[in-house]
This record gives structure tokens, C-alpha cells and sequence, in this order.
């Protein structure tokens, strides 16, 4: 048999303006994680593709600095002097000094420390991602709990934005990331309307009009 009198209490309790209120700032909460997951994985997928076209740069120079002497020492070692030895010897010149200068504008542009740092910033965004991923997905319980782990991640999360944005992020790059992060959790952008399925640059001014940039 039912308590009509404690019934109708529990109903009030569940019911009542506080725990409305409180359900109300979790799923708040919960879409903050939403987009702060968005955030840190599109500036994952900037710092991913940096570090790839920044570390074939190093390598090439790296490889056009030792295969071109080593070529030319090859060729005398093993023919002595030959009619085009001055001609082979003179182009080795020539790519030996362009390599030199495009060397000098790497350290002046900090490739090599640019390389390096996207290799770092890369897996902390997306390991920050996965933090806010899973706060929005499935929150504790109790509610001070999930804005104390909320804070936590947002701390760790300002952090590593404040470094980042000191590589000099571009505006066309950081489209980019969007589309990418909106491709990867399949949401809409707020620009177009639309949920990218590739990495196409569009017209968007939101997530697309980075043709410079762009790689599928």
C-alpha cells in the first residue's frame, strides 16, 4: 500500500525549482564540454597537419645537403676528372647555396622548433578533447563534482591555448580546424548550416575558405 503523504513528498522534492535549476546548468555544462571538445581537437588537427608539411621541409633540406656533395665526391672517386666534371661541380654550386639560404630561412622561420612543437601540441589538444568528450557525454552525478573536473580540464586546456596561439595561428587555419572537428563529432556549423563530410575547402567564413591550407 502506498503513502499518499510520502509519495506526494518525493514528487515536490523531484520537482522542486532547485533541482530544476541544477538540471538546468548540467546540461549547460554539458554543451560547454561540447564546444570546448571542438575547440581543443580542431586545434589538434592544426597543430597535426603543421607538424607533417613542417617536418618534410627539415627533411628535404636535411637530404639536399648530403646527397649533392656526396654525389659530386662519388663522380671524382670513381671517374676522376671527367670533361663535365666542371659543370656537374657548378650545378652542385648552385643547389649547395640555394640549400644554404633556404637553411637560413628555416632557423629564421623556426621550423625545425616549430616541427617540434606540433609534435607536442598535437596529442595534448586531442587528449584534452577527449577529456571534455567525455564530460559531455557522461557527467558525474553530483553536480559541484562535474564543474570541479570541468575547471580542471579548462585550467589545463587555457594553458596550452595560451602556447599555442604564440605559434601564430592564421585565421584560414583555424577554419580549417573547425571543419575538421565538425566533420569529426558530425555537427553542424553555425556559418553554413551544414555538417561537413570531407575536408573540401567551401565558401564558408566559418569552417571553409582555406584553400591554402587545404589537405584531404
Amino acid at each position: 500500500m502506498t503513502d499518499e503523504t510520502t509519495g506526494r513528498r518525493f514528487w515536490l522534492r523531484r520537482r522542486s525549482p532547485h533541482n530544476t535549476d541544477i538540471g538546468v546548468q548540467v546540461i549547460a555544462l554539458r554543451a560547454r564540454c561540447a564546444n570546448d571538445a571542438l575547440n581543443a581537437f580542431g586545434t589538434s588537427y592544426i597543430f597535426r597537419l603543421r607538424g607533417r608539411r613542417l617536418k618534410r621541409k627539415v627533411q628535404w633540406i636535411t637530404y639536399i645537403g648530403f646527397v649533392v656533395p656526396m654525389i659530386v665526391g662519388l663522380l671524382v672517386l670513381g671517374y676522376g676528372h671527367v670533361k663535365s666534371l666542371p659543370v656537374i661541380i657548378g650545378i652542385a654550386v648552385g643547389i649547395g647555396i640555394l640549400q644554404a639560404v633556404v637553411s637560413l630561412w628555416a632557423i629564421i622561420g623556426g621550423w625545425v622548433d616549430g616541427a617540434s612543437y606540433a609534435a607536442t601540441s598535437a596529442p595534448a589538444n586531442d587528449l584534452i578533447a577527449t577529456k571534455f568528450r567525455g564530460l559531455a557525454e557522461s557527467p558525474p552525478e553530483d553536480f559541484r563534482d562535474f564543474q570541479h573536473q570541468y575547471e580542471l580540464v579548462k585550467t589545463e586546456d587555457k594553458a596550452r591555448r595560451e602556447q599555442d596561439f604564440q605559434q601564430g595561428l592564421k585565421d584560414a587555419e583555424m577554419r580549417m580546424g573547425m571543419r575538421a572537428a565538425l566533420r569529426q563529432y558530425q555537427r553542424a556549423c553555425a556559418g553554413c548550416g551544414e555538417t561537413p563530410t570531407d575536408m573540401k575547402a567551401t565558401g564558408c567564413g566559418v569552417c571553409g575558405d582555406f584553400h591554402r591550407f587545404w589537405k584531404s
